[in-house]
Formats: structure tokens, C-alpha cells, sequence
């Protein structure tokens, strides 16, 4: 499973690469582009804060935080604590939007954002945004209601989910 987590980062670090690219080539010099117009536009934007354009200017603490969370996703999977399919499809999302924007911040000193629902004047994100909420909302989910439940053997002893996985695979 590890091989799939990271190949899955990689595609979707390739789409938030080849997509802010795209922003950056052929949105900047106009700034904006409906797509459905008043609802969802294609907004060019820099941004050097956090989610929502929040601390602005700290670059360095970004960086070092995307770093850390980075490492601590990639060592989960090494050290094989990522066994259900969810929690690895979580933590694959995670490392994407991470790396994603890291990728940025490091080469650009801010990120690429581009993608605003303007019917709702909602923040104006991209797809390492996405993969990161998306991949926290999903690990969220695990973590509440699949982690750490089991069922139990024949004998009344519990399994988890790697165990049942197993023993489904060598009937």
C-alpha cells in the first residue's frame, strides 16, 4: 500500500503543479475568468498567508510547518501505520497539498490561488488546498468512526482491520 499512498500524492502533486502553471500563464495577465459567471470564477491570486490570506508574510513558518506535518504523513506510512484504504487515501491527499504548496512557497515565496465561488465570496483556493482539507476532513472522519474499531474472531478476539484484510486475502 505505501507505493500506492505516494504514487497518488505524486499524480496529484502533478495536477496542483500543472494547474497553477496554467493560473500563473494564462490568468495573471487577466486576473479573472468566469466560469459560471457570479457563481464560480477563475481568480488569479498570490498569496503569502495562510488559508483565507491569514499571516500574510510568514513564509518561514509555513514552510517549516508543511515540512514537519510532510514527514510525520510519510513516516506513518513507512512505519506502516496506514493500513485502511481511507486513512491512506487521507494521508496520500495530505502530502500532495502539502508538498504542493511547499513547492511554491520555497520557488515562489508565495501560492498560486485561483479557483473562487464567488456566489458564496469564499476564499480563493487551489488544488493542494483541496487535497489538504479534503485528505483532513476524510482522516477526520477515520480517526472518529472506522480507527481503532474491530470485530471479533470466532474465538471473541478482536481483529483489526489489517487482520481481517489478511485473513480475507488467504481463504
Amino acid at each position: 500500500m505505501p507505493i500506492l499512498i505516494f504514487l497518488g500524492a505524486a499524480l496529484l502533486i502533478v495536477i496542483d503543479q500543472i494547474t497553477k502553471w496554467a493560473a500563473s500563464s494564462n490568468l495573471k495577465p487577466i486576473m479573472d475568468y468566469p466560469i459560471i459567471n457570479g457563481w464560480l470564477h477563475l481568480h488569479y491570486s498570490e498569496n503569502t498567508g495562510a488559508a483565507f490570506g491569514m499571516f500574510s508574510d510568514c513564509r518561514w513558518i509555513f514552510i517549516t510547518v508543511s515540512i514537519v506535518f510532510v514527514i510525520i504523513c510519510i513516516g506513518a506510512v513507512i512505519m506502516k501505520k496506514v493500513e485502511h484504504p481511507l486513512c491512506a487515501a487521507a494521508v496520500s491527499m495530505i502530502i500532495a497539498g502539502g508538498v504542493g504548496n511547499l513547492i511554491d512557497r520555497i520557488r515562489l515565496g508565495y501560492v498560486v490561488d485561483f479557483i473562487y465561488v464567488k456566489i458564496i465570496n469564499f476564499a480563493i483556493f487551489n488544488v493542494a488546498d483541496m487535497c489538504v482539507c479534503i485528505g483532513a476532513v476524510l482522516l477526520g472522519y477515520y480517526i472518529l468512526f472506522i480507527y481503532g474499531k474491530s470485530t471479533e474472531d470466532k474465538s471473541g478476539k478482536a481483529k483489526s482491520y489489517a487482520n481481517r484484510v489478511h485473513d480475507e486475502e488467504h481463504k
